[in-house]
C-alpha cells in the first residue's frame, strides 16, 4: 500500500498483503534496543514442521540471542508505515506483531467470564513484569552502589590500620629500611633525652623492669641513640599502663618522662584527644602506643622483640590483641634457641583486618 500527503488529505495508492516473511514488531521483556545497535543484530524466521502456523523470531548478536513466539490468534491488524526519505512516498505494510493488548480490551468488553479472567491475569502479569524490570534496575545500581563502597570500605580499614603505625615503607628490602628513627623523634627530641641517658648509665640510678631488660642488649657507649629510643619506649610503657583519672591529672607530665618534658608532652599529644579541657585516651590510640613501643624496641635490639615480655608488663592487654597488633606491626614468629621471639622480616606480611573499634572512650 502506498500513500501521498498533501495539504488536503493522504490517498492510499497501493496496499501489501501479509506474506510468509512479512515484518513484525517486537519487544524487550527486560530492555530496550539501542537504536545504533539495531545494524548489527541478526533476525530469522522460524517455524514449526507440525504446526505451520506457529513461528518464532530469534534475534543474535555474537554470543546473545533473544527469541519470541509470534502471536497469530490476533484479533486485529498492525500496519508498518515505511517512508522513503529521498521520494517522500510511504508504505504500508500489514505486519504480524505482538496484540496481547488488543486482545484483552476485546475480552475486556465482548469476552466470557472465563476470558475476562485471563485477560485479568495477563494484564496483572504484565505490570508485575513491568515492576520487576524496574526493580532489577534499582537493584543492580545498588549493587555498583554497594561494590564501590565495599572498595572504599576496604581502602579505609587499611588506612585505620597503617594510622596505628609510625611511618612505613612496606616495599622496603631490608628491615632496616622498614622504619626510620627520624621519622619517630626529631633532632631536637632526641637531645631532651641526653640526661636521662646519663642516669641510665648510672649504675647507682634504678631502672625500670623494661630498661633494665632491654639495656644489656645494647652497647651504651656506642648506642647513646638506641638507648634514647629505649627511653621513650618505656615512657609509652608507662602512658599505657596509667589509668584515664592520672592522664587527666595535670602533673601527669613527670609520670610520663620524669626527665624530659619535652617527650612527655609530645606522647600526650600523640595519643591523646583533647575534648574541651579534657584529654582522653581512646582505644585506638591506646594501640597505637603500643604499636610505636613495638617498633621502638626493633629499632633498638636488632629488629627482635620478646612478646612475652612485653605481655607481662602492659596492663590490660591480653596476649590475642598483642598478636595482632604484633601483625600489623609486621612481626612473624621465630625462635632463637628455646626461646620464642618476634623478628621483622621482609616482604611484610598484608596487613591484617582492623579487629578493635575507632575512638572508643577509654
Amino acid at each position: 500500500m502506498e500513500m501521498e500527503h498533501s495539504s488536503d488529505m493522504t490517498t492510499i495508492d497501493s496496499y501489501f498483503t501479509t506474506s510468509s516473511t512479512s515484518p513484525c514488531l517486537v519487544s524487550f521483556e527486560y530492555g530496550s534496543l539501542v537504536k545504533n545497535e539495531a545494524s548489527n543484530l541478526r533476525c530469522n524466521m522460524y517455524k514449526d514442521k507440525k504446526e505451520s502456523i506457529e513461528q518464532m523470531l530469534v534475534v543474535s548478536k555474537g554470543n546473545q540471542c533473544y527469541k519470541g513466539k509470534l502471536n497469530s490468534n490476533a484479533l486485529c491488524q498492525t500496519l508498518l508505515l515505511v517512508r522513503n526519505k529521498r521520494t517522500n512516498k510511504q508504505k504500508s505494510i500489514d505486519s504480524t506483531s505482538e496484540k496481547s493488548d488488543y486482545v484483552n480490551d476485546l475480552n475486556m468488553v465482548f469476552g466470557s467470564r472465563k476470558a475476562k479472567r485471563y485477560s485479568e491475569l495477563s494484564m496483572r502479569m504484565k505490570i508485575t513484569n513491568s515492576i520487576s524490570q524496574d526493580e532489577a534496575k534499582q537493584i543492580l545500581a545498588e549493587m555498583k552502589g554497594q561494590a564501590k563502597d565495599i572498595i572504599d570500605l576496604k581502602a579505609s580499614s587499611e588506612d585505620a590500620v597503617l594510622q596505628l603505625l609510625p611511618p612505613c615503607n612496606r616495599d622496603a628490602t631490608s628491615p632496616e629500611d622498614v622504619y626510620k628513627a627520624e621519622d619517630i623523634l626529631s633532632e631536637m627530641e632526641m637531645n631532651s633525652l641526653d640526661k636521662a641517658v646519663s642516669l641510665l648509665n648510672d649504675e647507682n640510678e634504678k631502672k625500670s623492669e623494661f630498661l633494665q631488660a632491654h639495656y644489656n642488649q645494647i652497647d651504651a657507649e656506642e648506642n647513646t641513640d638506641k638507648l634514647k629510643l629505649l627511653i621513650y619506649a618505656d615512657s609509652l610503657l608507662r602512658f599505657v599502663n596509667m589509668g584515664a583519672i592520672e592522664i587527666k591529672n595535670k602533673n601527669c607530665l613527670r609520670n610520663i618522662c620524669p626527665s624530659s618534658r619535652v617527650i612527655g608532652t609530645k606522647i600526650l599529644n600523640d595519643f591523646t584527644v583533647l575534648t574541651g579541657n579534657t584529654r582522653n585516651r581512646p582505644v585506638s590510640y591506646k594501640d597505637k602506643a603500643v604499636c610505636y613501643l613495638m617498633v621502638l624496641i626493633l629499632l633498638a635490639c636488632n629488629y627482635k622483640l620478646n612478646l612475652e615480655l612485653i605481655s607481662s608488663l602492659l596492663k590490660g592487654y591480653h596476649q590475642k590483641k598483642l598478636l595482632q597488633l604484633c601483625k600489623t606491626v609486621g612481626l612473624v614468629a621465630s625462635t632463637e634457641g628455646k626461646q620464642k621471639v618476634y623478628m621483622l622480616k621482609v616482604p611484610l606480611p598484608k596487613l591484617p583486618a582492623l579487629p578493635f573499634k575507632k575512638k572508643q572512650p577509654f
